[in-house]
């Protein structure tokens, strides 16, 4: 495994930083939107003593570890510099367990996600090898032997958490999903620099799962757009996947026939665009092959972002994260959804907003390259 660089990671740069209080440097930021600035102040206001960002609660808490390891991602692809991003290195290095992962809060089990987010947060961030290493044997025993990545690699640790008998099912949480394979591509990628079999075999997992609509289908979120952006990134982001190409290409054609008439996304049921689902739509056709349709979309999406923004510089949070039972592998079927209530087969909104803003950051950062290079 080798940990030398180069700068083909995800987006093939969680790059530079600003800092806020520094009001020169921030207005002359490489030539960012105001509307990415403000959405990034929002977000490095709102990062706590402890250098981690929290969203979302369950009965678990507040998201931590994952929360903060996305969000820096996130700002990482707009090329904000701050201490803040420092801070949050420090946080998820002083909260990686002795099994070599993150979870999603700090008395959560590792996970699968959680610690691809953070391994791909802290590849480009810290040089303790250590570290990495260790996060990556922890990735590798949460992949099977198809190259699909659980969430939970274990039904006995979680299971103890919950305080639940060994009898209930958990193979809803221990199957591999492609968002999660998809990130973890992505992060065992950027860690080792390299192609490695690990990652060839979670591409051919997330690959064969693409359906014939050109999307994928999200186990944990409420639109399919997350688990069709991650794989889109995974595809985009690591040279030499078989049939990478072809599944962006495809992956973009769903983008916009799914786009609404006022430019954004959300899910069929919803009467308007939500912030998360149109960050997400931005950020598969940011990746994709520039085209007249493309190009139009991704305009279309900018506009509906912008529009979208409140005067804090959030952007309106919504359910999107799904707890489904356990033992439900196929949520996409479930029918008894609550929101607002704790437990599983719960919809839950990220009440900071800082996910929805962090992915609007990323995207909007995406999407602006991608018009500037067309």
């Amino acid at each position: 495994m080798a940990f030398t660089g180069n700068e083909r990671t995800y987006d093939r740069c969680i790059a530079s930083e600003i800092h806020p209080r520094d009001r020169s440097a921030w207005a002359n930021s490489g030539g960012r939107s105001p509307t990415i600035d403000r959405a990034a102040a929002f977000l490095l206001k709102r990062q706590t003593t402890d250098g981690t960002w929290r969203d979302f609660r369950t009965l678990a808490g507040e998201g931590e570890d994952w929360t903060t390891a996305y969000v820096g991602v996130q700002l990482g692809f707009a090329r904000v510099k701050a201490p803040a991003l420092r801070h949050a290195v420090n946080a998820l290095l002083a909260r990686q367990r002795s099994d070599g992962g993150w979870g999603y809060g700090a008395s959560v089990p590792s996970d699968g996600d959680s610690t691809a987010w953070a391994l791909l947060y802290l590849a480009r961030r810290t040089h303790r090898l250590k570290v990495l290493r260790a996060g990556v044997r922890c990735m590798l025993a949460h992949q099977d032997s198809a190259g699909g990545v659980r969430t939970y690699a274990s039904p006995h640790e979680i299971l103890r958490y919950m305080q639940l008998p060994p009898f209930v099912s958990l193979s809803g949480w221990t199957q591999p999903e492609p968002e999660v394979t998809a990130v973890a591509g992505l992060a065992l990628y950027a860690v080792t620099r390299s192609r490695t079999d690990a990652v060839a075999a979670a591409w051919r997992f997330v690959r064969a799962d693409q359906k014939n609509d050109g999307g994928w289908v999200s186990y944990w979120w409420t639109t399919r757009l997350y688990a069709t952006a991650q794989a889109v990134a995974f595809a985009c982001s690591c040279p030499g996947l078989t049939g990478a190409r072809a599944a962006v290409r495809r992956a973009a054609q769903w983008a916009i026939h799914t786009q609404r008439s006022d430019g954004g996304w959300s899910p069929r049921s919803e009467k308007s665009s939500r912030a998360f689902d149109t960050a997400l739509g931005l950020a598969i056709l940011s990746r994709a092959a520039p085209t007249r349709h493309t190009r139009q979309a991704l305009r279309r999406g900018i506009s509906c972002l912008q529009d979208l923004q409140l005067r804090s510089g959030g952007f309106p949070s919504a359910p999107i994260l799904r707890i489904p039972p356990p033992g439900v592998t196929k949520p996409r079927r479930y029918q008894e959804w609550r929101s607002g209530d704790p437990g599983t087969g719960i919809l839950v909104t990220d009440h900071h907003s800082l996910f929805t803003t962090a992915t609007v950051v990323g995207a909007l950062a995406l999407a602006e390259r991608a018009s500037a290079a067309r």
